[in-house]
């Protein structure tokens, strides 16, 4: 049987199984009607927003964060980095910002995002 995961307007989750085509159209969660989030259920953050990132690839070693806070300050790219010290991008233009500072390029990258020229 399927998983299916509901949301209320606080962001508080439930989820749960039920026979495919039979899951209610909302339930209560902590007291508030909750419906069905499909974006977690396909992948957590869902496709259409995936911002803010942590991203492992441009992360450091926790000595370094300093370091790199300051260079990214220095170049123009503000950055808060995350308790595995991963810097935590903002939205697509502050990835790039973040990737040209660093020296850094994405070989996948697509129409606007920064591929190292």
């Amino acid at each position: 049987m399927p998983s299916y995961i509901d949301t209320n307007e606080d962001g508080d989750t439930e989820e749960r199984v039920a026979e495919m085509g039979k899951a209610p159209k909302w339930i209560k969660v902590k007291g508030k009607r909750a419906e069905r989030d499909f974006a977690k259920e396909q992948g957590g953050r869902g496709m259409a927003d995936p911002w803010p990132l942590a991203s492992d690839a441009m992360g450091c070693h926790p000595d370094q964060v300093d370091d790199f806070k300051k260079r990214l300050q220095q170049a123009g790219a503000p950055t808060d980095f995350d308790e595995h010290s991963r810097p935590v991008l903002r939205n697509r233009g502050h990835r790039n910002k973040v990737m040209k500072a660093l020296g850094m390029c994405d070989l996948d990258a697509g129409y606007g995002d920064y591929n190292g020229k």
